[in-house]
């Protein structure tokens, strides 16, 4: 039975990329199989969560990689473990600086099917999603609210302040403000509304998991690109005008996450299965 081993940076509560990365190795270990974190950088601080069950990488693992699958997410340029076992998350949009980087022998899973394009689809049947809702913080206060926020988070280099929509009195939510999970529902708590930038960011979730308005800004998909590339995504507001429409169904949001959850359940074994089938 193959190790796993997942390249990471340290556990930050406030990027999604890293903590999906942590937890899919505690889910491993959880399911009872052996799994570790290596950092891509040794010489900056890692830190795990303890609420997870996580390992660190070992001298014994580093020497037998033929024994172990290592998974690299979609922002790793090549293979610096030159290990030859390998599988590529894609967590986020591929860019082809990095998959130009990569071998033909990599095995791809995806995140969410939104990142599959004409250009990236190779493995597209296979999705691993991995969430982390953090329900015990998101949800609705019952609250005094008022006014907005915003955020533009990845769209930082592609939105100008001309385009902005939101008012101007809005409050700016940092990049990194994320980390602060009961700040970030408290406001999201206060305001009616919050305008998302970024049509890939999981807070655009937490907020409407919160009762809030949330608007995401359209950018050059049309709606049903955005609504067909994740489940959820039909219950936030793609612009203004569709706002009636996603409060129409919002009753429904919360069965609809229940079902989100359970397919983590579902879609981790057969990640194993096609695992050990390709790496034999």
């Amino acid at each position: 039975m193959k190790k796993f081993l997942i390249s990471t940076h340290g556990f930050n509560m406030g990027i999604g990329g890293l903590k999906v990365l942590h937890k899919l190795c505690h889910l491993l270990n959880e399911k009872g199989y052996d799994a570790y974190l290596i950092p891509l950088n040794f010489n900056e601080p890692f830190g795990i969560y303890e609420n997870y069950n996580v390992k660190m990488v070992t001298q014994e693992i580093l020497d037998n990689l033929e024994n172990v699958v290592v998974i690299y997410p979609e922002s790793w340029y090549g293979n610096y473990l030159n290990a030859p076992n390998v599988v590529r998350w894609i967590i986020g949009p591929p860019s082809e600086v990095h998959v130009n980087t990569w071998s033909d022998k990599d095995l791809w899973f995806w995140y969410l099917p939104f990142y599959i394009t004409e250009k990236y689809n190779k493995d597209k049947d296979n999705m691993l999603y991995v969430g982390e809702q953090h329900r015990d913080i998101f949800y609705d206060k019952k609250l005094d609210r008022s006014g907005s926020c915003w955020s533009l988070r990845k769209a930082q280099d592609i939105i100008k302040p001309e385009d902005y929509i939101h008012p101007v009195d809005s409050t700016f939510i940092p990049y990194n403000v994320a980390g602060d999970l009961i700040g970030l529902s408290n406001l999201f708590n206060s305001k009616d509304t919050f305008y998302c930038y970024d049509n890939y960011t999981y807070i655009s979730i937490q907020s409407l998991m919160c009762n809030t308005d949330t608007i995401i800004i359209p950018s050059k998909k049309s709606i049903e690109e955005f609504q067909n590339g994740y489940e959820l995504n039909k219950y936030l507001a793609y612009g203004i005008d569709d706002l009636p429409r996603a409060k129409s169904i919002r009753n429904e949001f919360f069965d609809h996450l229940n079902i989100i959850e359970q397919n983590t359940e579902k879609q981790l074994p057969k990640f194993i299965e096609t695992c050990y089938d390709y790496f034999k």
